[in-house]
């Protein structure tokens, strides 16, 4: 956990954690129309844009370099749970922090890490908050009583029992980093362990994330998937962060015992289908995982790719990929992972504001920026939302504030991998 903490420091700093479920509405958002949006029609686009489908919204203009706020109002006052002195990040990777109980209860479940009371002397634990569905603050505590440096975790719920489970890593002083696993018997703190490297200090995987969806064993049964990632380097030398998939088969009936597997290691299967990435130096940036709910058995890997070595012959070009497997992530077939043709480096070409870049027309998209959550919809494809990052033509790499646009690639067995916006407010 040395290279978090040296980041994290670095960031530190105080906030009061708001409760936001169910709080905050958009009353008239601002939607932008075909004639607002940008076409990409560079002929060094690496992919065929469809303008009915792959519009690229124009960057904000406003001299002012700020973006005007959308209207909104508050049907339910927002509650504060806790000050904390904590990092920059209160969560995990993933975008969705928070769950809702859909079989057993209405209640949503939160988890995040904090610093209480403003000491950072003391250690930085996980939290959770049970909330109401009228988005009252009902529960919330630390998540264990083991007093040691946590943090980056997820939660998801069992929907038979209504119980969150939560997942977060933690610096165990005993065997090193690692991922620790938890569920409340009645309230947390609970039922929780640990999974330690296989060897001290050595396969530490991190930065959690916790789903739960289809069984291949029927309808009485849901599947937990646990993804954590590689936080040791490779052998050239890089934190190359790439994946751990733990998955188990638990009942889907209203027992709280049917969850006690999930406590022993051993009990669930391991699959590593990047192994060769890491081998090779290749990183899975913006790694994230989807599972399909309508089309029970397909799940996803979603992120960009960094060839960082110059490997002869990568799985995928750098850039956007979504890997599918289609037995419950039990396999992965290479032939299932799509990526770009290109190998430019560039996604695509947005319009140019000329006081950033005054010699050029355009500027190109080359990377997809900030943490970022993939979903399947109801129609089977994905959806992948990211900030834009860009360079110029000339080949300097820049930082726009003012460019930072939503976009979101999708992704559908018909059609293969694409790019749209995504409505940008006050854009």
């Amino acid at each position: 956990m040395k290279k978090e903490e040296t980041f994290s420091k670095k960031r530190m700093g105080q906030i009061t954690a708001i409760l936001f479920i169910l709080c905050l509405i958009f009353a008239t958002p601002h939607l932008i129309t075909a004639d607002e949006m940008y076409h990409p029609t560079n002929s060094q686009s690496p992919l065929t844009f469809n303008p009915c489908r792959n519009m690229i919204i124009k960057p904000y203009t406003d001299d002012c370099g700020d973006y005007p706020a959308p209207q909104w109002e508050f049907v339910t006052l927002p509650d504060s749970i806790m000050t904390s002195y904590y990092d920059y990040m209160p969560f995990s990777y993933r975008g969705f922090h928070i769950m809702q109980q859909t079989e057993n209860g209405d209640s949503w479940y939160m988890t995040w890490f904090g610093i209480p009371d403003l000491d950072p002397s003391t250690n930085r634990r996980q939290y959770y908050a049970e909330i109401g569905a009228d988005g009252s603050l009902l529960d919330w505590n630390l998540i264990s009583s083991n007093d040691i440096w946590q943090g980056y975790g997820d939660i998801c719920i069992h929907p038979a029992t209504g119980l969150p489970i939560a997942t977060w890593h933690e610096d165990n002083p005993s065997s090193g980093g690692g991922i620790t696993i938890s569920y409340p018997d009645s309230t947390w703190p609970g039922s929780y362990t640990f999974f330690p490297p296989t060897n001290p200090g050595e396969n530490v995987y991190m930065w959690p994330q916790i789903y739960i969806g289809p069984s291949p064993e029927g309808s009485g049964y849901c599947r937990i998937y646990l993804i954590s990632r590689k936080l040791d380097d490779n052998p050239y030398g890089s934190p190359c962060e790439t994946p751990r998939i733990l998955f188990i088969d638990v009942e889907n009936i209203n027992d709280p015992s049917v969850l006690e597997p999930i406590l022993e290691f051993d009990n669930w299967n391991e699959v590593n289908p990047m192994q060769d990435w890491w081998q090779n130096d290749i990183r899975p940036y913006k790694l994230n995982f989807a599972i399909d709910y309508i089309n029970p058995g397909i799940v996803a890997l979603m992120g960009s790719a960094a060839n960082l070595s110059g490997y002869d012959n990568p799985p995928v070009n750098d850039g956007p990929f979504v890997w599918i497997s289609q037995d419950y992530g039990a396999t992965w077939d290479e032939s299932n992972l799509y990526g770009i043709s290109d190998t430019t480096g560039v996604l695509y070409y947005v319009e140019n504001i000329p006081r950033y870049v005054p010699d050029d027309d355009s500027i190109k998209v080359i990377d997809m920026l900030g943490h970022s959550t993939g979903l399947f919809d109801n129609q089977g494809e994905i959806h992948f939302p990211f900030r834009q990052g860009y360079s110029s033509i000339g080949g300097t790499s820049n930082y726009f504030a003012n460019y930072f646009i939503n976009a979101n690639q999708h992704w559908s067995s018909d059609n293969g991998l694409w790019f749209d916006n995504v409505p940008s407010l006050g854009g």
